[in-house]
């Protein structure tokens, strides 16, 4: 279920206090989520589940609105997520097509350094095929090309190191070494009441986070994501027989433009794990329209991952 808060902060400026008044509650959420001991114990996560993603609505209309996701279609299936504190993580996303192959996408991030990779059926494909943003042969030069790469992986980079910082944020209430928390203050909803805390990291990415204000968990997570320019790619068949291309939509000015956009992590159905409350479903939302489910099925704490588990293979 959708969470929405309406926000009612006490002011633009936190007061002199709200230092302090940030630490107290930060610690309160640390104890209602298993206690500073647990916590501090804490050095992996891993989380077995299903997902599900949809694209999100950027005016367009109709089918050519809802092309838009991995595989220009929606998509589900089985998640792993492995987190290593407190720079490592890798995600596969298995998912199996109607009538058409199985295959599982990896990403993975170790310290700086990001990639991505396939196996099954679109194992050595990548995601353009070989071919330009619309499907065309691709004619850039190997200097251009190995420059665009470099960006893309980058941007993805830094993409997986916001969602691993997030993550660790709303998880455990951690907002990593060099954060600054000051109180932003209450929030209101029909649901109830929540405490507000501005997270800003040492590289300078702004969160909040919101505590229920009777027990004291993490509620939320919203942040801003600027979105990069959008490129058409031609999806692939189910079958994965590659066919001459048909005619796409056109890209318009404001499919071309990078845009920021607002964005709220949800956690919901907290269970007790290992001594740690950990969320068994957990949704993201993109200026107000879901766009991600997790049901999580198992969890597991410090779990023994291998060295070269986050390693491209």
């Amino acid at each position: 279920m959708t969470f929405l808060l309406l926000l009612a902060l006490a002011s633009a400026d936190p007061p002199p206090a709200a230092d302090a008044r940030a630490s107290t509650l930060r610690a309160q959420a640390r104890d209602a989520l298993g206690g500073e001991s647990a916590l501090a114990s804490v050095h992996g996560l891993s989380l077995q589940g299903h997902f599900h993603r949809l694209p999100p609505p950027d005016g367009g209309a109709g089918d050519a609105a809802r092309a838009r996701g991995p595989l220009g279609r929606d998509a589900a299936g089985d998640l792993d997520l492995d987190l290593a504190l407190p720079d490592k993580m890798r995600r596969e996303e298995s998912v199996s097509m109607a009538g058409g192959p199985s295959f599982t996408m990896i990403m993975g991030l170790s310290g700086a350094h990001a990639w991505m990779g396939t196996e099954g059926a679109a194992a050595g494909r990548g995601f353009g095929g070989g071919r330009g943003p619309r499907g065309e042969a691709d004619t850039r030069s190997p200097a251009d090309g190995k420059a665009m790469e470099e960006e893309r992986r980058g941007a993805m980079g830094r993409r997986l190191q916001g969602d691993l910082a997030r993550l660790r944020l709303a998880l455990l209430a951690d907002p990593g070494d060099g954060a600054s928390v000051t109180y932003a203050g209450p929030a209101e909803s029909p649901d109830g009441r929540a405490d507000v805390l501005d997270v800003t990291s040492a590289s300078g990415t702004r969160a909040r986070l919101f505590l229920d204000a009777t027990t004291h968990v993490p509620l939320m997570v919203t942040y801003q994501e600027t979105m990069p320019a959008r490129r058409f790619r031609r999806p692939m068949p189910a079958d994965g027989v590659d066919r001459p291309e048909t005619p796409g939509p056109v890209a318009s000015p404001s499919d071309a433009a990078p845009r920021t956009v607002e964005v709220t992590l949800y956690l919901s159905d907290r269970r007790a794990v290992d001594g740690l409350q950990l969320p068994y479903h957990v949704s993201r939302a993109v200026n107000g329209n879901v766009v991600e489910e997790w049901d999580v099925t198992r969890w597991r704490v410090n779990p023994a991952f291998k060295p070269e588990r986050f390693e491209k293979q």
